[in-house]
């Protein structure tokens, strides 16, 4: 099953700028890589990351890199946290462990942003250690093997998938961890997998079952929350209010126009912008106010030009407000691009 898999994804891998040789050579390059595909699908990622590496191609460029360079590359990918923590974990880097990547585990998880499965894959692609990164395409993949009604547990998910496609072998021609990730991401599917393409079938319990999109069992979905907030827009000669989020808060360290959860008074409501997060659905109103209202005080609002709202990081919402301010006439068009 072990050979079956890894030829399976030998010549139906896709072909993806982190694989090429060197990227394989360039632990750096991995790592950003995997940084990315964190809560991103890979078509997504896959300009971004190309990007990326232009500006910032090693460590010790990025580690140089001011907060607003990096945001501002990042802008639209989303998890923005994720981007500063790859700058925080660059310059760890070159502090602890000489601007080399480390390759063990241990150590790769003390770096900011990176958990169990980031490590693990970064071993597995980079430093090729044989482990088993398990992320959801896995996990499911594994259920469906063992006909697993539930969702099991990362360890679980190891311990079997090690069980039953057995120790590497000699000269392997790729990582084990890539080509499970793949497996589940193309053929083993949430919905209507593709089970006469797999190389695993002949050991699918749960495609011997003739069912595997029973398992996992999908857990209740929740509708999630609606929330309704205000967007304080002040313009005046040629300038917008803008603040600057926390760290640690939503959307943390991009730039953006103040909120408050009730309107204030006086001002002029315009087209509501609705937003999809991971957790919530949020409809921002714009509310047009005074340059001199004490919310804008509040917030630690800043006036910054109409023209530099181009090279400014601001999220996917604030940009859609902008949009809405370009419509009703009252920002130039140079200051959306």
């Amino acid at each position: 099953m072990r050979r079956a898999l890894l030829q399976w994804f030998a010549v139906r891998g896709r072909a993806l700028p982190w694989r090429t040789a060197a990227a394989r050579a360039d632990p750096y390059r991995v790592f950003v890589a995997e940084v990315m595909l964190q809560q991103t699908q890979v078509a997504t990622a896959v300009p971004y990351y190309r990007r990326w590496l232009k500006r910032f191609p090693d460590l010790e460029v990025l580690a140089a890199a001011s907060d607003d360079e990096v945001l501002l590359l990042w802008q639209g990918l989303g998890y923005y946290r994720r981007a500063l923590n790859l700058k925080r974990a660059a310059a760890v880097v070159l502090e602890r462990h000489g601007g080399a990547l480390p390759s063990e585990r241990s150590a790769l998880e003390a770096l900011p942003g990176v958990g169990r499965y980031t490590a693990a894959a970064i071993a597995a692609l980079a430093f090729g250690e044989p482990a088993i990164a398990v992320d959801g395409n896995v996990r499911r993949l594994a259920a469906r093997l063992h006909a697993w009604p539930a969702l099991p547990r990362d360890g679980e998910v190891e311990a079997a998938l090690r069980t039953l496609l057995g120790p590497p072998a000699q000269g392997e021609p790729a990582p084990l961890a890539e080509a499970l990730i793949e497996l589940g991401a193309l053929l083993c599917t949430p919905r209507a997998p593709a089970c006469d393409r797999c190389p695993l079938l002949g050991g699918c319990a749960a495609a011997a079952r003739g069912a595997p999109e029973r398992y996992p069992k999908p857990r209740p979905r929740r509708p999630p929350p609606q929330r309704r907030r205000f967007a304080l827009v002040a313009l005046a000669d040629e300038q917008v209010w803008l603040m600057r989020r926390p760290p640690d808060a939503l959307l943390g360290g991009l730039w953006g126009f103040p909120q408050l959860a009730a309107a204030p008074v006086p001002g002029q409501c315009l087209q509501a912008v609705r937003h999809a997060y991971s957790h919530f659905r949020l409809e921002l109103v714009p509310v047009v106010i005074a340059c001199d209202h004490p919310a804008l005080d509040a917030a630690g609002a800043q006036a910054r030009p109409l023209a530099s709202l181009p090279q400014l990081a601001l999220s996917a919402v604030d940009r859609r407000v902008l949009e809405v301010l370009h419509q009703q006439g009252l920002v130039p068009e140079t200051a959306l691009s």
